[in-house]
């Protein structure tokens, strides 16, 4: 039955005037929808939901259009050098540590950003809410990390 209701989809949101009494207000809960071929469809929510996701419709002023703008997966997260512009306050080096921080709220981006740059000198991170703490394997690892950050930042 998806076919049916595929098509039948498709068909309305390819027209720019549907005709009247034909559109997606037929195709609510416990209302019959429009005809298919001389049938009857019915459709639960969740299952209009569904069929609007797989075909990648979006409600416009103008009905169910195409999504030509939807991306994919979710947008990625900003690079490191505009994250550490928009969060870093301060850095504050501690033997193997290295103290990241940031306004209330601003950690756990800045952390992500971090964790996606991807560094060899890290060995782990961690984010609270306004502090996000970096450990590296040993001082000269944080050293080189710390010139790295700061040359970002500049």
């Amino acid at each position: 039955m998806p076919s049916i209701r595929h098509e039948y989809a498709q068909d309305i949101s390819s027209r720019s005037n549907p005709p009247p009494g034909v559109g997606w207000a037929d195709c609510q809960p416990g209302r019959a929808a429009a005809r298919a071929g001389g049938a009857k469809l019915r459709v639960t929510q969740a299952t209009l939901s569904r069929d609007l996701q797989e075909l990648r419709l979006i409600k416009t002023q103008e009905g169910y259009k195409p999504a030509t703008a939807l991306p994919e997966e979710p947008a990625p997260l900003p690079p490191l050098a505009r994250a550490l512009g928009e969060f870093l306050l301060d850095i504050r080096p501690a033997e193997n540590l290295l103290v990241l921080k940031t306004p209330p709220s601003g950690a756990q981006p800045l952390a992500a950003a971090v964790d996606g740059a991807k560094f060899p000198e890290i060995a782990g991170t961690i984010a609270g809410d306004d502090t996000v703490l970096i450990i590296t394997p040993n001082k000269k690892s944080r050293e080189s990390l710390q010139k790295k950050i700061e040359a970002l930042v500049k």
